[in-house]
């Protein structure tokens, strides 16, 4: 064993390694990143003041990682050794569900749909899919993915 954490884990989530750090989310909101290598705490932040409960996992691409609320709001962290929250995309839902990211796509599951967000000319354009099958546009993300 290279190194152990004693406190302060994710209940719920699964805690991610991207560029060289773990991040670990804790339920209530608050993230740590830890030198993966040496076990190091970089930082520990809570992500947003008004930020509900966390139940989904973190996912990472592009420089950033994406964290789901409960109530619905994909808070945007850029991955680094400082905390910076770039963003906040509202997604009118509540997400349970871990995204998933394949490729430049980022598939996240709402309590009633399934958004495909992409980035597009500059700014991300999202689409949706209602569990009947039926697609709509979903409109910007905030200019970030």
């Amino acid at each position: 064993m290279v190194w152990r954490q004693e406190r302060g884990s994710s209940y719920t989530t699964t805690p991610i390694v991207y560029q060289g750090l773990l991040y670990v989310c804790v339920d209530n909101g608050v993230l740590s990143a830890y030198d993966a290598r040496t076990g190091r705490r970089r930082y520990q932040r809570r992500i947003a003041r008004d930020a509900g409960g966390f139940s989904a996992s973190p996912v990472a691409a592009d420089g950033r990682v994406y964290l789901p609320s409960e109530d619905g709001v994909m808070f945007v962290i850029r991955a680094g050794q400082r905390f910076e929250l770039l963003a906040r995309n509202d997604m009118k839902e509540m997400v349970l569900a871990s995204p998933a990211v394949s490729g430049d796509l980022m598939l996240v599951r709402t309590r009633t749909h399934l958004v495909a967000l992409r980035e597009a000319l500059g700014r991300a354009a999202a689409t949706t899919a209602s569990p009947t099958g039926s697609r709509s546009m979903a409109g910007s993300t905030g200019g970030r993915r």
